[in-house]
């Protein structure tokens, strides 16, 4: 080889030798790049799970699995007129009714009752305050509650009200609520004719007297 042409190969190899230097610089730079940086779409998902309030807030909402008891005609015909089995059989949550009552409260029941899309309303009056009532299937937790339970382990609930007393509990899976309206100008006067204990045993002497699941 000519010494003319031994220059010309060095210098096409240091050509090569100091263009190499950065094109491995540029490759491991890309390289080391993508492996550390995350993609945009999970960098997104990422930063909005760890933004405050990203939680879902809306309360969880569901239907509870109700039980319906064996209810013989003659329990229902001996509280109220006939007829009243098949009214009660369009609720959807089991119908309960205190056990003894005299004839015109039960027809007070009874004219009152309307079955709703998730269990029945009704009404009733007594001696010294009115009883709304209200039984469903449905209910609603806030998300840190989430998981209704079947069953109400903690028992009736009560509170008193301006008007008299609400109580709240679960029987045969169903959630009932029951308010006690004292009658006349309220006020203390009024406030005070219901107890926990007289509100406690109308609940007790709740009776199953229809209802079906369809």
């Amino acid at each position: 080889m000519s010494t003319r042409a031994a220059n010309v190969v060095l210098a096409v190899a240091a050509i090569v030798a100091a263009g190499c230097g950065p094109m491995r610089s540029v490759r491991s730079f890309f390289a080391h790049d993508a492996g550390e940086r995350t993609p945009p779409a999970q960098m997104a998902l990422a930063t909005a799970a760890a933004a405050p309030g990203a939680g879902d807030e809306t309360p969880v909402r569901g239907e509870r699995e109700v039980e319906f008891p064996a209810v013989a005609e003659s329990v229902t015909s001996s509280l109220f007129p006939s007829g009243a089995a098949a009214r009660f059989a369009d609720a959807r949550v089991p119908v309960l009714a205190p056990a003894s009552m005299s004839r015109d409260q039960a027809g007070a029941f009874l004219s009152s009752f309307r079955p709703t899309s998730d269990g029945f309303f009704a009404r009733l009056g007594l001696e010294d305050f009115d009883v709304v009532m209200n039984g469903t299937r449905l209910y609603a937790v806030a998300p840190e509650g989430a998981g209704a339970p079947r069953r109400d382990a903690a028992g009736p609930q009560f509170s008193q009200t301006e008007n008299g007393m609400s109580v709240s509990f679960n029987r045969f899976g169903a959630d009932y609520s029951i308010d006690f309206v004292c009658r006349g100008s309220g006020g203390e006067e009024g406030s005070d004719c219901v107890t926990e204990a007289k509100a406690a045993e109308f609940v007790q002497r709740l009776v199953p007297v229809g209802g079906d699941g369809r």
